[in-house]
């Protein structure tokens, strides 16, 4: 399990510090113990299981969203979110990715519309939609060139192609 914590500049820019790998849940619920969070809110936030989740408190929101990265896998890549007053700390449970392949070609120089940790989840959620529109449409234009392809020479084309792109467009779907 790997978690990731974000921090807020003085000046509203994003501030990622080191990422940690922890070995157990219990190492994460010692980390978590200090932010008071209510019962059922650490418990999603120790849970092996993924799926679709938002969960609030006064001072914290925890969501889980697909983040649909690895379009190639059987399973949807999955990351959690706990967002506090000025931190957002996130989760992740799968090996196929982790929050670095999201944040990857932010800018941290730009500033966030507001100090604090509602624009900083915003941010990261408006990439990883971004990032999910971007392989939506590659895997759109791969269906049209090979419908294309169809019609052109329907002999010289590849079932293994078909199979691929079903998956791909699975994965589309549960967007």
């Amino acid at each position: 399990m790997n978690v990731r914590v974000f921090g807020i500049s003085d000046n509203s820019t994003l501030i990622p510090l080191p990422e940690t790998v922890l070995s157990a849940s219990c190492e994460l619920e010692k980390l978590l113990t200090p932010f008071h969070l209510r019962p059922e809110v650490l418990a999603a936030c120790l849970t092996p299981e993924r799926s679709e989740h938002m969960m609030s408190q006064k001072n914290a929101l925890y969501m889980e969203v697909p983040t649909h990265l690895g379009w190639d896998q059987s399973e949807k890549p999955y990351v959690s979110f706990l967002c506090l007053k000025s931190t957002v700390i996130t989760i992740h449970r799968d090996k196929l990715h982790t929050i670095e392949d999201v944040i990857r070609n932010l800018d941290g120089d730009v500033p966030l519309y507001a100090n604090n940790s509602s624009a900083l989840l915003y941010f990261l959620l408006v990439e990883i939609g971004k990032q999910t529109v971007n392989v939506a449409l590659r895997v759109r234009e791969e269906a049209e060139q090979l419908d294309q392809a169809c019609h052109e020479n329907p002999d010289a084309l590849d079932p293994q192609k078909f199979s691929i792109l079903h998956r791909k467009i699975s994965h589309y779907a549960a967007v």
